[in-house]
């Protein structure tokens, strides 16, 4: 019997983190989408003269890699750790999201 509740105890903790890997994700989508703005040709010349384009483009690169991974990848067989933007990149980002 305790061995079986050990294994109850195992399988609620796994769900726990795949629902917080869930919850991980839908806040990179959000971020995803707050960035995205900044993807036209605007976007861009602004980005270009605070010399943030190219962590832009990684930062992008590396969420799209994510979030529109195909099926063939087994996302719950390793964590994966999740991009985040540089400081620089957010400052820019917060200093023009009153507009959006």
């Amino acid at each position: 019997m305790l061995k079986d509740l050990k294994v109850i105890v195992r399988l609620l903790e796994e769900i726990r983190n795949l629902i917080a890997g869930k919850d991980e994700m839908s806040e990179l989508e959000k971020e995803y989408q707050e960035y995205k703005y900044f993807a036209d040709s605007r976007g861009m010349k602004m980005l270009s003269a605070a010399g943030l384009v190219d962590e832009y483009n990684d930062f992008m690169s590396r969420c799209e890699e994510i979030l529109f991974a195909d099926n063939k990848i087994d996302t719950f067989a390793a964590r994966i750790e999740l991009p985040k933007p540089s400081s620089a990149l957010e400052a820019f980002k917060n200093r023009f999201n009153k507009f959006f």
